[in-house]
């Protein structure tokens, strides 16, 4: 009776451990060796060839596929009643989280580093632009109490009126650096939306002959590393498997910025008060009254110009971060094993932070 049974059971078990047809399911990958993942409140991973059991027709699992030098790719697969694998990209969950929270996509994705840093980035940005509402709202109100006193006064004062004119340029220029601070807020907040959608792409799934499923995932590549950092940049960083280097991208992009919206803030209100007092040259009539004014606007002009500086400076900081950041992506090596020929070098020697960029020559 035993030697009957065992021989049907091996017969039964062997065909579901090599088809997609029954309990079980065999994963080849392309390229082969890649670690194949299904995940359905536990999670279970294996070297492809992988066989995974006790999956039950009509229930969803997410599945990722991953290779050192290789993309890693995502999607939900569900086994049909027709014993047929059902693939679906994740590209729309992970784009939604990340709309909702940011970097909650790319936590989904397994990007934590990348996920912290977005969040930790974007709100950074979103309170930037949050406070520069806040100050225009202020330079407005300030505005239009002057325009009323202006409005109620019977007589003409030629110092109202100036105040009133000045009020108005300072508002513009809080109304500009509020939009620049939402567009960065913005724009932050949609390439962290899109790189999570792009980490929701699927693998290629073709049916094996004799049964199973072969998962195939695309090289990574310097290209797309490189579109994605100037979508975002340190995004392709992130891509080629350089943490480290896309949070200083990321970081030094967003500071630097900042700094350039805030400089170029300063510029402007010390353009509109330097103007002001070269209009009031020489209108009292007194020497030593006129030698004063003449100072205060000099004292203002120098400080325009050194703020035009500092806003050239930073500016030019924020280009260079983004094409460092693009360029680095761009040549870094495939996979990340070998150092890139290109990027952003920190150490630490003698007490002293360095920072530069490396250039490697063949």
């Amino acid at each position: 009776m035993i030697t009957l049974t065992l021989p049907l059971l091996l017969a039964t078990a062997s065909p579901s451990a090599t088809t997609g047809t029954g309990d079980c399911i065999r994963f080849d990958t392309a390229p082969a060796g890649a670690t194949v993942a299904i995940e359905r409140g536990v999670r279970r991973s294996a070297t492809a060839p992988a066989v995974f059991c006790d999956l039950r027709t009509g229930q969803s699992w997410r599945l990722s596929v991953s290779l050192p030098g290789w993309e890693t790719r995502r999607a939900r697969v569900r086994l049909g009643a027709d014993g047929r694998l059902r693939v679906a990209g994740r590209r729309l969950a992970l784009a939604a989280r990340s709309l909702v929270l940011p970097g909650w996509g790319l936590a989904a994705a397994g990007e934590r580093a990348a996920a912290t840093l977005a969040f930790a980035s974007t709100a950074a940005a979103g309170l930037d632009a949050v406070a520069a509402v806040a100050d225009w709202r202020t330079e407005r109100e300030r505005r239009d109490a002057a325009a009323a006193r202006l409005a109620a006064s019977t007589v003409d004062d030629p110092a109202l009126r100036d105040e009133v004119s000045r009020r108005t340029l300072e508002a513009d220029a809080y109304r500009d650096r509020a939009i620049g601070a939402l567009a960065l807020a913005g724009w932050w907040h949609l390439g962290g939306i899109v790189t999570a959608g792009y980490r929701g792409s699927p693998p290629r799934v073709t049916p094996l002959e004799g049964g199973g499923y072969r998962l195939a995932v695309p090289r990574r590549s310097g290209r797309r590393a490189a579109v994605l950092s100037a979508l975002w940049p340190g995004a392709g960083q992130f891509y080629g498997g350089h943490p480290e280097r896309g949070a200083l991208i990321q970081s030094a992009f967003v500071a630097a910025g900042m700094g350039a919206m805030d400089a170029w803030l300063r510029f402007r209100l010390r353009d509109i008060a330097s103007d002001a007092a070269i209009a009031a040259l020489d209108e009292t009539g007194d020497p030593q009254a006129d030698a004063i004014a003449r100072a205060r606007a000099r004292r203002l002009w120098d400080d325009r110009q050194r703020m035009r500086r500092r806003t050239i400076a930073w500016t030019s900081a924020a280009a260079v971060v983004w094409l460092v950041g693009v360029i680095d992506a761009a040549l870094s090596q495939k996979g990340g094993e070998t150092p890139a020929r290109f990027g952003v070098e920190t150490s630490w020697r003698g007490g002293t932070l360095y920072q530069g960029i490396r250039v490697s020559l063949p």
